[in-house]
């Protein structure tokens, strides 16, 4: 990663949460927002969101990326936010086709992904108890 944890902390709190607080997906090693072909989706994984009742500051954004750092850290996983009631920070992967994109999303517990060429969330059909 190019920042210290801290370092990355305090550039999140103070800089890319305020300016996209509705959402974003952050690229950790490039240091930069994540750009993406149309073909792209993004979706949680599973276990490592943590909900924020206003936006969070530098000392509660290293304590998530403290948490999420062996994860993190993993080649393809960013940062991601979004807002629904509360402000979400998680780990997030990009993934190619809307087909793979809903199986990671049912193999992760999720409810939606995000269509970044169309800037909304998909939600999906809630699957039944086999």
């Amino acid at each position: 990663m190019p920042f210290s944890l801290p370092a990355l902390a305090r550039h999140l709190a103070n800089y890319v949460i305020p300016e996209n607080s509705k959402g974003f997906t952050f690229d950790p090693r490039q240091g930069s927002h994540r750009s993406f072909s149309p073909d792209e989706f993004v979706v949680a994984i599973k276990g490592y969101e943590r909900g924020f009742l206003r936006l969070p500051n530098a000392t509660e954004v290293l304590s998530w990326l403290e948490w999420t750092a062996p994860i993190l850290s993993l080649p393809g996983n960013h940062i991601g936010a979004w807002q629904n009631g509360l402000f979400y920070l998680d780990v997030s992967v990009v993934v190619k086709g809307l087909a793979k994109a809903v199986q990671v999303a049912y193999q992760n517990g999720q409810m939606g992904i995000y269509d970044a060429a169309t800037n909304q969330t998909l939600l999906l059909p809630r699957r039944e108890a086999a």
